[in-house]
């Protein structure tokens, strides 16, 4: 009897996957396979993951980005690596409704602009007054603000992590100015249409520069078609490292699941049908009341708009 070459035999993998608030580094952006390779400790082959893709938004053909942030935290004295995934459009970001387009200063303030407005660089006008936002504003793509906006407790991830303050000073809850240091409040973009072209060196420097901070960001999981669970993340609230308090990020998924995001995803326990925030952990029961063959609601579009013009235009 002949016998082929024999190889070392393991258990099949099995990876857990969590559930609530945890607190994270991040080893880096849309990393190489010999980059992971050299993070995990072991080979990753096969084709390299490809960031930049067409898509069609609204009918037309158009560039999407994926950044995809590898995350880690330590469990039982060891590090578990996760991915959280947040997307760019070459598109504007215009309000479904209003037709209004989403604006962004140099200290991360969004504020949102009529064309008029927009044009002439005037401060947006709403019915409470002036926007707090300089006349520095340019706009951004669909999915930018998820990066660097500072708008009190609604913040990106690269402000998060990088702990930029907020340039408003308050007084018992009044705004009452600038900081002192205002140009360490500063959190945009320089050059967000590099992303395109498969350039994230501003991004990778950013995260080069504070190798040692933390963010916190709530994870949940995933259900899928076929009944399989995959570990994900609520991009859209991400928190300081010194955050304690979680009631803001409470509003935020209860918007997000009354607004029908995240239909297969739990991300807490579940007290009189609402998912409850709670602590990072594993989780180990299948979701209920969850259809395994619900598709996942799909993003809110809205119209492009002729009149505005893109930030790199």
């Amino acid at each position: 009897m002949a016998f082929g070459k024999g190889r070392e035999s393991n258990a099949v993998a099995s990876f857990k996957r969590y559930y609530g608030v945890g607190l994270f580094k991040v080893a880096g952006v849309n990393l190489t396979n010999a980059e992971l390779s050299e993070l995990y400790g072991h080979e990753v082959s096969g084709e390299e993951r490809q960031f930049v893709r067409e898509v069609d938004i609204d009918g037309v053909k158009t560039k999407r980005v994926d950044l995809n942030f590898t995350l880690y935290t330590m469990i039982d004295d060891k590090p578990e690596y996760f991915n959280a995934r947040y997307s760019l459009f070459d598109a504007s970001r215009i309000g479904a409704t209003s037709g209004k387009a989403m604006v962004m200063d140099e200290y991360g303030r969004t504020a949102w602009a009529t064309e008029e407005e927009f044009n002439k660089h005037a401060i947006p006008q709403y019915k409470s007054g002036p926007a707090n936002i300089t006349v520095n504003y340019r706009g951004i793509y669909r999915g930018e603000d998820l990066l660097t906006r500072n708008d009190g407790s609604d913040l990106g991830f690269l402000t998060a992590f990088m702990n930029i303050p907020n340039v408003t000073k308050f007084k018992d809850g009044v705004a009452c100015g600038l900081i002192d240091a205002p140009e360490d409040a500063l959190s945009r973009l320089e050059h967000p249409e590099k992303l395109f072209d498969g350039d994230f060196s501003e991004i990778r420097e950013a995260l080069k520069a504070w190798p040692n901070n933390e963010l916190k960001l709530l994870a949940g999981v995933r259900t899928d078609e076929n009944n399989r669970q995959w570990q994900d993340f609520f991009v859209e609230f991400p928190m300081r490292a010194s955050t304690r308090k979680y009631d803001k990020l409470q509003e935020a998924l209860d918007n997000a699941k009354n607004n029908g995001r995240y239909p297969n995803t739990v991300f807490g326990d579940k007290v009189g049908g609402r998912e409850i925030v709670g602590d990072f952990k594993v989780y180990e029961d299948i979701p209920t009341g969850i259809p395994a063959s619900a598709a996942p609601a799909a993003a809110p579009t809205s119209p492009s708009a002729p009149w505005f013009k893109k930030p790199n235009a």
